[in-house]
This record gives C-alpha cells, structure tokens and sequence, in this order.
C-alpha cells in the first residue's frame, strides 16, 4: 500500500469580506467591479494589495468593489 501524501496551503485571511459577504484571503483572485479589473490579492509592504498586471493598489480601502473569483492555487488561469 502505497502512503499519498495530502499537501496543503494556508491562505491569510485578510480580515475583510468581498461586496457577496465572501471572506477574503491572501492569493485570492478578486474582480473589481467599478473598472472591471481582476488581480491577486497580496500581502506587502505591510498592507493586503491588489496586484494588476501593470500596477498594484491598496487593497484596504474599499473591499466592497471586490468579488471573489477563485485563488492562484486552485484557480490560476484566471490570471491570464
């Protein structure tokens, strides 16, 4: 009998719900609804940001604009 070994990640939880009620965690892939973006949510430079393809924004501000669409690990082709 063979052992598989269950591999694990543990994501951040950042403390703040999406605009559906959806917590939020660090890796999450999030879609901001007013402008239509969608990136990785990121812990740096001591705050949870946004990472865009060309920019990044503070992510603390305004977490309502913000709806869940998977995470990197599960999801990573919607960051394409």
């Amino acid at each position: 009998m063979m052992n598989q070994k269950d591999e694990y990640v543990l994501m951040q939880f950042t403390g703040l719900l999406d605009k559906n009620g959806k917590e939020i965690y660090e890796g999450d892939v999030v879609r901001r609804s007013d402008k239509n973006y969608v990136g990785e949510v990121r812990y740096q430079n001591a705050r949870y940001e946004i990472q865009y393809d060309c920019h990044h924004e503070d992510f603390n501000a305004k977490p309502n604009y913000y709806v869940v669409l998977g995470n990197i690990y599960e999801n990573p082709e919607l960051l394409k």
